[in-house]
């Protein structure tokens, strides 16, 4: 029976060094997308999932935490876009990276497991390239979806409500799968999750995408499928070795020290106890938090014990935020007793892992969406999923504007589009106009 590694990703920090053909025995999949030469189901698998970290943990996480107001730019071009000034070709890396290195691999390790009859991978290449797409729609709008890997050089763009219909049909696939398929994943460690995990996995995931879109009855119904354990969840894995590092802890301590610090950001402000930002909900525990997330001097904790230590994971998706995913989604749809309800799951679980000082919420009202937004705004940190609530919610929050009287409200799309793909926006839309969904 074949083993993939435990819903943890484990990550080289070099990952986008590595081309297709060193990881391929065979032609280049960026020649010809449809050759994969002698290239493994698990092979392919494997280098969907490094972009899968990297888009947690790198370029999109980094942008976001600029626009969240989580991350305080202090040097190079981060300077610019402390003051929201971002260029198309900023964002090259990232489109590139997810549709050449991502999305191509996990369609074509799909279309493997089909001939092979390889559930296994099937499923899991699914939950990638969902991951991926749905990461897209999100933060650009309309994206290339149904002509994004094939012959095509210059790819139609899907509407984002399109894309968003194909990631829950992705997603829809990995549950099957994992209720029918005798799968076993275990991580490097030995230990094994469950079938059921994977499914759960792919029900948060379809609950993030839900709420992205609005959808708060199908986001609170998959919410409450979703994962079922604080221990649960999509995780990256990381080691104390060069090129196996967390890649926060990279880029502050070795490819770009001192360019951004979450000093004075507005996230640090609230959490620190201290600070000149109130929490809506009084929250004693948060001295424990902060010395979590932060050091003494207020910057990154890069420490051994630190949110960003040098092995440390972080979650892709969590039980923490499949809950408040659930709290918002139940406020808009059920009412507060369910909304309460979920919310105060996640602070007593919070008083657990920080040994107390979360007291219940028992707010109603537009009280109590502040606390749900507030916690998983704190709580979520470093996910780019925290910009996203802001742009969806209109900054209901209320987190402090860098320049200029808005937040940014999605990415830009990339200047290769602009250069090489005749099917792209003819007027890219500007930082501050909301994808289709928010408008």
């Amino acid at each position: 029976m074949k083993t993939f590694k435990n819903i943890l990703i484990v990550f080289a920090a070099g990952l986008l060094a590595t081309s297709c053909t060193q990881i391929l025995s065979g032609p280049n999949l960026e020649d010809n997308p449809n050759t994969v030469g002698t290239a493994s189901t698990l092979a392919l698998i494997n280098q969907a999932e490094i972009v899968s970290a990297y888009l947690a943990e790198s370029d999109a996480a980094r942008y976001g935490g600029i626009n969240a107001n989580y991350i305080t730019g202090i040097d190079a071009q981060w300077i610019g876009y402390e003051q929201y000034t971002y260029a198309p070709d900023d964002f090259d890396a990232l489109w590139s990276n997810l549709y050449s290195e991502g999305i191509t691999h996990a369609r074509i390790a799909k279309g493997q497991a089909t001939e092979e009859g390889d559930v296994d991978g099937l499923g899991y290449a699914s939950l990638l390239e969902a991951y991926q797409l749905g990461e897209l729609a999100t933060s650009f709008g309309d994206v290339p979806d149904s002509e994004a890997v094939g012959e095509s050089d210059a790819p139609t763009y899907d509407s984002q409500a399109m894309v968003f219909n194909h990631v829950q049909e992705l997603l829809s696939e990995v549950v099957a799968n994992a209720s029918t398929a005798n799968q076993y994943i275990s991580d490097p460690s030995g230990g094994t999750i469950s079938t059921s995990n994977l499914g759960q996995v792919a029900h948060s995931l379809k609950a993030r995408y839900f709420l992205n879109a609005k959808n708060y009855p199908m986001a609170l119904s998959e919410a409450n499928a979703g994962i079922s354990s604080p221990t649960g969840g999509w995780n990256t894995v990381h080691a104390d070795a060069t090129g196996a590092q967390n890649l926060f802890w990279n880029f502050a301590v070795l490819s770009r020290p001192d360019n951004t610090t979450p000093l004075n950001s507005y996230l640090e402000d609230l959490v620190d106890p201290s600070g000149p930002v109130a929490r809506q909900l009084a929250t004693p525990g948060e001295a424990a938090r902060y010395a979590f997330y932060y050091d003494a001097d207020g910057d990154y904790n890069l420490a051994e014990d630190g949110i960003f230590a040098v092995d440390a994971s972080l979650p892709l998706i969590s039980w923490h935020e499949t809950r408040l995913i659930a709290a918002e989604a139940a406020f808009r749809t059920s009412g507060d007793g369910a909304a309460r309800s979920a919310l105060n799951a996640v602070r007593t679980q919070l008083g657990t892992e920080y040994g107390g000082g979360f007291p219940a919420s028992t707010a109603s009202g537009n009280a109590l969406l502040t606390h749900i937004l507030e916690e998983k705004y704190i709580t979520i940190y470093p996910s780019s999923s925290t910009f996203h609530d802001l742009s969806r919610t209109n900054n209901a929050l209320g987190v402090r504007v860098k320049t200029g009287n808005q937040l940014p409200q999605r990415f830009l799309y990339p200047q290769i589009e602009s250069d090489t793909n005749p099917n792209a926006p003819a007027n890219f839309p500007g930082l501050f106009t909301p994808t289709p969904v928010n408008q």
